[in-house]
């Protein structure tokens, strides 16, 4: 169970996850969205999701495979409230110069 957040369900081995820091975790920029970048993991933010993942920042993700049918939380991250702020905000700014025609109203 996730509160506060997002749950990531992903076929990988625990391993995977076993030494990620806060140097592992960034986010960038997609069409559609942001891209929080968890060491080789992208997790997908859509746009539509801004104002949620801005409120509720757990990320919590699960290694799931084929050989059991529950999972426990591989690992869990908090999203500094900040960061989502400025990565909204510059994203904005990424899609208008993008496409700037598009946006002119």
């Amino acid at each position: 169970m996730v509160t506060g957040g997002i749950m990531v369900a992903l076929y990988i081995d625990d391993s995977e996850l076993e030494n990620i820091s806060e140097e592992d975790i960034a986010i960038d920029f997609a069409d559609y969205g942001l891209n929080i970048m968890v060491g080789d993991i992208i997790v997908p933010i859509p746009e539509v999701m801004f104002d949620y993942i801005t409120e509720n920042r757990n990320i919590t993700i699960y290694a799931v495979n084929s050989d059991n049918y529950f999972f426990k939380p591989t690992l869990h991250l908090e999203l500094p409230k900040e960061s989502i702020i400025e990565a909204k905000g510059a994203y904005r700014f990424w899609i208008a110069q993008r496409y700037p025609v598009e946006n002119q109203a």
